[in-house]
């Protein structure tokens, strides 16, 4: 069965609300096992290993356009490959998105050049290189 884990940078809410007496943070990525919108904000559920009823769950706000599922891949480094991962696969870069394609539907990398495929087993000897989000901020 493959591993539901999800990743998000999380918002700086101290600097969004008060940014000349917050410095910004530069705050890479954190993972958790779900993801929740309350009409307001989108939180990332950090973990729910004892089945916490959702008010006593640990969690943070993030910045929803940073949301990523596992693929349930690994590159070719041994990494998790995430929805929004720039990878080198020979001498093409492609990001990794979720959707239909090809009359199909699901984890899929494209191109410049188009749509290189479903992403499957064959993109393990991929690298890693980046991620769509890393200059994110909200």
């Amino acid at each position: 069965m493959r591993e539901i884990l999800f990743r998000a940078k999380p918002r700086d809410l101290a600097h969004e609300q008060f940014p000349n007496a917050y410095a910004e943070w530069n705050l890479d990525f954190v993972y958790g096992t779900g993801i929740y919108n309350d009409g307001v904000n989108t939180w990332l559920i950090l973990s729910n290993d004892n089945k916490k009823p959702f008010v006593q769950l640990e969690s943070l706000i993030v910045i929803p356009e940073t949301v990523g599922q596992f693929t349930g891949l690994h590159d070719i480094n041994g990494k998790r490959i995430f929805e929004g991962d720039i990878l080198q696969v020979y001498n093409y870069k492609c990001v990794v998105k979720f959707g239909i394609h090809e009359a199909n539907n699901g984890w899929y990398a494209e191109s410049d050049g188009g749509i290189m495929g479903e992403l499957n087993n064959s993109f393990e000897i991929a690298e890693i290189i980046g991620t769509i989000h890393d200059e994110v901020t909200p």
